[in-house]
């Protein structure tokens, strides 16, 4: 066998190998999202968070509904089984979410104080 005919044979396998690995699906961790809420999202109180506190540690909500008084934020758990916060993607001048596997949804009182908060989690 000639060296052109084995170098074709180690691309063909890279490739394949490639391939295989591209296609592969993640596993993601099952967590527990009252756990989450309780460690990183402890800032998060009925009664006394502010609606600024969350824009200023969370950053950009997925959705508002009703002018601001209904935030959601949404969140995605990695294959450590740790949740991460969804960023949005930007294509031209329009605003595009990635599907989360959990929705943190915010009510807010009309002085801006949180006045109660929920997850959804999708399955």
């Amino acid at each position: 066998m000639g060296w052109k005919r084995q170098i074709q044979i180690i691309i063909v396998s890279v490739v394949l190998i490639s391939m295989t690995v591209g296609c592969a699906t993640p596993r993601i961790q099952p967590v527990d999202p009252q756990m989450f809420l309780s460690t990183e999202m402890a800032f998060i109180k009925d009664g006394v968070t502010t609606r600024e506190e969350v824009s200023l540690k969370l950053g950009v909500p997925t959705a508002q509904l009703e002018g601001d008084r209904i935030l959601m934020y949404q969140f995605r758990a990695d294959s450590n089984g740790k949740w991460q916060l969804v960023s949005p993607k930007f294509r031209g001048n329009l605003r595009d979410w990635e599907r989360g596997t959990m929705s943190l949804v915010l009510v807010f009182e009309g002085g801006g104080v949180l006045k109660k908060h929920s997850t959804v989690v999708s399955k």
